[in-house]
């Protein structure tokens, strides 16, 4: 499970074990999986297959998106209360868990175009999509390009950056921006329209400029460092481990899904295609449209308990203090970006928001299924 910021999927630094292994070799063979789906095998491309977990139910299909370094089975325990008025899915994204272990293919439209065809393969008409996390960018892909082929996007702690970019935070952009401007005006340099370019630009620029200082000299430190030794020692380990990490209990069949098993029964390496993780995070696109559907946004913030990262020194509580700043920036962006979109804001949950947030999650979802027309 992997984390590049908090927002994108908490468990890098918790998680990340040396050997990042490409086999697919099934883990324990007398552990069983209890919950109640179906695992199906779907062709989504030439040699590519992803794993679709079905746990049943009838009306309105919902399709259940993992965070990056997830597998589908990290909804093992939430994805099945909704089959009372649901027909429930979930999907495991290339590159992990018994999905094809691919070198290609990671940008937001692929990923993408792999929901849409699962969608195809198995008749799925116009679901509503759910997505945690790093998913996010997989919803605004298909909101925006095929928003006819879903009813509805709901995002998990997942309104960041990769799922509505705000152009006004973006230090690199903005450095671009004010780059070409003085270019202009050093070739006309007494020209007041160039001038006046320039000395539009500059306050955004120096707004990024800060923050990006601020954040260089105040780096964030995680809450939890990679696993130990007894951390890896076994699955219980492990699970005890992830418990505290995200303020809950995941599902037993995640764990065993994301990590291959050694003879003695300890953790071995990620169940992952060595680079998915990296080439996910290195495909970001800008997603500005307006996409014309129902939205449900639900997020973390502040999330200032320290679960996410350390608040014991003053340059830890400086830097997390950003954070909440930049935070609050990217979720009032996307609240304004997209009209139709209903923001709810859980104080102190954690990233994992559906496991340490669970009740307030699933009422605030079913208010918002329940208005869908």
């Amino acid at each position: 499970m992997i984390l590049l910021k908090a927002p994108v999927t908490l468990l890098f630094s918790l998680l990340l074990i040396s050997q990042v292994g490409s086999s697919q070799t099934p883990s324990t063979p007398a552990w069983h999986d209890l919950s109640p789906h179906h695992s199906k095998t779907i062709s989504v491309d030439r040699d590519i297959n992803l794993e679709v977990l079905d746990w049943g139910g009838t009306g309105r299909p919902l399709i259940f998106l993992a965070g990056l370094g997830n597998t589908a089975h990290i909804w093992d325990d939430f994805a099945p209360i909704f089959t009372s008025k649901y027909h429930v899915y979930a999907i495991t994204r290339r590159g992990f868990g018994k999905s094809t272990h691919t070198g290609s293919g990671y940008s937001p439209e692929r990923l993408g175009d792999d929901i849409l065809a699962v969608m195809t393969q198995l008749h799925i008409e116009r679901p509503v999509l759910i997505g945690h996390s790093i998913a996010g960018e997989e919803l605004s892909s298909i909101g925006t390009r095929f928003p006819e082929r879903v009813s509805a996007l709901v995002y998990l702690d997942a309104a960041y950056a990769y799922a509505f970019y705000d152009a006004a935070g973006d230090y690199k952009a903005s450095l671009k921006d004010l780059q070409k401007k003085i270019d202009d005006l050093a070739k006309k340099p007494d020209d007041p329209a160039q001038m006046r370019q320039v000395k539009a630009a500059l306050p955004q620029f120096e707004d990024n400029l800060n923050r990006k200082l601020n954040s260089a000299e105040n780096p964030l430190r995680p809450a939890y460092g990679p696993p130990d030794p007894a951390d890896k020692a076994s699955f219980a380990a492990m699970k005890k481990r992830m418990t505290t990490a995200i303020g809950g209990v995941p599902p037993e069949a995640e764990l065993h899904e994301s990590f291959l098993e050694n003879p003695d029964g300890s953790l071995g390496a990620l169940n992952a295609a060595p680079d998915a993780g990296s080439a996910v995070s290195k495909n970001f696109e800008h997603f500005t449209a307006p996409i014309q559907l129902p939205i449900l946004a639900i997020i973390g913030y502040p999330q200032n308990k320290g679960v996410n990262f350390r608040r014991d020194t003053p340059q830890n509580i400086a830097a997390a203090a950003a954070a909440d700043a930049n935070q609050a920036r990217q979720i009032d962006a996307f609240e304004k970006g997209q009209p139709t979109a209903h923001v709810v804001r859980i104080a102190n949950a954690n990233h994992y928001i559906f496991i340490s947030n669970g009740t307030q999650v699933l009422s605030e979802t079913n208010q918002f299924l329940d208005s869908l027309p």
